[in-house]
């Protein structure tokens, strides 16, 4: 028998085939609390062309679209009232009251991708790591599904997948310009993880107050070719998310925990120094992820590196 494949791998092959395939599969796993990794993908170590089987949406988490919410945060909440069995997905083609990190407001706008998963704790592969890791993941697993509906390198056009880059702790970037963010909450026994992506709109960010922030970009903005769908959008992220946390069933979480530095040092931008955002004259550079997914910066005055924990960076 064949060995198991270990987080990491498990993670690139099957949010690969779900890209891949837009959640069609021919293979499905049998509902519940949470899906397992499908069985033939387990046995696939070693071969990553053969014996790759996914499992559908509907065995990976329960489905809901809306026409409009406050938000898909208190959205989800509200659904989890009702039934807290197994991971809920809530997108909304508008919010009314959308918030970003420590409760600052969240700019949106039609045709923008906007969804909540709400995952039990239990079924992260991070159980039991620092929360700081969670964010993180769910960077890459963003940037997997917008790398999908970008152009290969070489492209005349600015909407090139090799434009996307992470920002600590919980932006995606196309360019240097905001193209996706994500929030994660804590509800009792769940995590609420959001995301929110610019497809057809790049709302206006003030560049002072409270709510100042780095500049955002779309892929309309950005000459994409075709501009998906917000729910096909939201529903991909939903899927990686899923998808994720079935392939890490009954990992060590130290293994989670690595691949998930690994993947995003490789997908961060490195070279360019940022500001805080409640410091407005304090730029820092950063230097390496800890082992708990804080960051290592140095500040540009020639001050002591130093750990950022929550901070916010522009």
């Amino acid at each position: 028998m064949r060995p198991s494949l270990s987080a990491r791998r498990q993670l690139v092959l099957l949010t690969t085939a779900l890209l891949r395939n837009n959640g069609r599969t021919a293979h499905g796993t049998t509902p519940g609390a949470m899906a397992a990794a499908p069985a033939c993908l387990q046995e696939a170590a070693g071969d990553e062309t053969t014996g790759l089987c996914v499992a559908d949406d509907d065995a990976l988490f329960e489905w809901h679209w809306r026409d409009e919410v406050d938000s898909t945060m208190d959205e989800a909440r509200r659904l989890l009232e009702k039934d807290a069995a197994r991971p809920i997905a809530v997108a909304a083609a508008r919010q009314r009251r959308g918030r970003g990190t420590r409760g600052r407001e969240w700019r949106d706008g039609d045709g923008n991708a906007k969804v909540t998963v709400a995952l039990p704790v239990a079924a992260s592969p991070l159980r039991g790591a620092a929360v700081t890791l969670l964010p993180l993941r769910v960077g890459t697993l963003v940037h997997a599904v917008l790398a999908r509906y970008l152009e290969d390198d070489g492209a005349a056009s600015t909407c090139v997948a090799s434009r996307l880059r992470l920002k600590w702790p919980n932006d995606v970037l196309l360019g240097d310009a905001k193209v996706a963010g994500t929030l994660v909450e804590m509800d009792g026994d769940h995590l609420l993880i959001g995301v929110g992506v610019n497809l057809a709109t790049a709302p206006a960010i003030p560049t002072e107050g409270p709510n100042a922030g780095r500049r955002a970009t779309s892929l309309s903005a950005e000459h994409c070719d075709a501009i998906p769908e917000a729910e096909t959008v939201s529903k991909a992220v939903a899927r990686a998310i899923c998808a994720w946390a079935a392939a890490g069933q009954g990992d060590d979480a130290r293994d989670a925990q690595t691949a998930v530095l690994d993947d995003w040092t490789r997908l961060a931008d490195w070279r360019t120094p940022l500001r805080l955002r409640d410091a407005a004259e304090e730029h820092v550079l950063p230097l390496r992820l800890l082992d708990d997914g804080r960051l290592l910066v140095r500040p540009l005055d020639g001050g002591a590196d130093r750990a950022l924990v929550a901070e916010y960076l522009v």
